[in-house]
């Protein structure tokens, strides 16, 4: 049985995995900047930055308190505008997160946070052009799996 659990609402569960890994992404080497929630627009002064979007979800399993939540989140890593900068610089300041992210979040299986039943980074993109707010940018797309408990709310006369 799950020993945390967190209410079943949109954000709760949702928005509080998202503001988990932002604040383990600012404890990176070399990370600006997180945000939890996609900005509207992107400063250049605050890259390299990471951003994260929740991905698909499954749920495996539902008991009479409790469900299990396994959801896909989408860990973007932005570090310099494509057309900017030196030759190659944006591949160069990309390599070194390859090691850095996968790293922390290993080392961090329920991201400091009770009702997180397991977090495990998946993979990655590779270094590529990411387009974000109708802009190109040098990054690489991590991808988390969060196994997070949920409660089970009953309707009435259920």
């Amino acid at each position: 049985m799950a020993d945390a659990l967190i209410e079943d609402t949109d954000l709760d569960l949702v928005g509080q995995v998202k503001v988990a890994l932002a604040d383990q992404q600012v404890q990176i080497e070399g990370v600006q900047r997180s945000f939890p929630q996609a900005p509207n627009s992107i400063v250049v002064t605050d890259m390299p930055l990471m951003l994260n979007l929740a991905g698909a979800a499954s749920y495996p399993v539902l008991e009479a308190d409790y469900g299990i939540e396994e959801r896909d989140y989408q860990m973007l890593l932005l570090v310099l505008p494509q057309g900017q900068g030196l030759e190659g610089e944006g591949e160069t300041i990309c390599e070194p997160f390859f090691g850095r992210v996968r790293r922390r979040f290993l080392a961090r299986p329920h991201l400091g946070v009770d009702f997180v039943q397991n977090s495990i980074i998946t993979g990655d993109t590779g270094v590529r052009v990411i387009s974000f707010a109708n802009m190109p940018y040098y990054g690489i797309i991590f991808t988390n799996r969060i196994t997070a408990y949920f409660a089970r709310e009953y309707a009435p006369n259920e």
